[in-house]
Parts: C-alpha cells; sequence; structure tokens
C-alpha cells in the first residue's frame, strides 16, 4: 500500500511490540504535547504527536491526512500570487500536524 510521507498517519510499524512501545511514550510525553499544542504553537499546529517515522530528526510538521501536501501548497500559492497581484486568497492557512 502507498503512503504519502508528508501526510499524518504513516503507519511504518505494525508490530504490538511498537504499539505498546508508542502506547508507554504517549502517556510518558502527553503533557509536553498538550503543552506544545496549546501554548507554544496553538496559531499554526492543529495538534501534536508522537511519530514513529522519525529516527534522527527531533521533530517534523506534515500536513493533515486530506490536507494540501506542503508541494501543493506551494503550488496553490503561486497561482494565487500571479492572479491576484500578489494578494494572499487564503490559500496555505492550514494547520499542520507537530511530530
Amino acid at each position: 500500500k502507498f503512503q504519502n510521507a508528508a501526510k499524518e498517519n504513516l503507519n511504518l510499524q505494525d508490530s504490538e511490540k511498537a504499539k505498546e512501545t508508542m502506547e508507554k511514550l504517549g502517556r510518558e510525553f502527553d503533557t509536553m504535547l498538550n503543552w506544545l499544542k496549546e501554548k507554544v504553537l496553538s496559531a499554526g499546529v492543529e495538534k501534536a504527536i508522537l511519530s514513529t517515522r522519525l529516527v534522527e530528526s527531533p521533530c517534523a510538521v506534515v500536513a493533515t491526512q486530506y490536507g494540501y501536501s506542503g508541494n501543493m501548497e506551494r503550488i496553490m500559492k503561486s497561482q494565487a500570487y500571479a492572479k491576484a497581484g500578489g494578494a494572499d486568497s487564503g490559500v496555505g492557512n492550514q494547520k499542520k500536524i507537530l511530530e
């Protein structure tokens, strides 16, 4: 099954051990994730979640499952600028997900 790596819900590990580890880490980091979402990044982030995709990077910002990917957002912005003479017509105002 193909999955877009730039969107949320990327499942790379489906084993029971991986699920148990993520549940344990989720309980451990729940306070920090809520603080990031509600206090620090509330203007641009829809939610903050733990990631199974990251190994060496501390975090990643990804699109929602049904939102525009980063590349599509860039294309839509460039078309909006060309048509409206530089005015941003609401393209790219979607909140992202911090993993």
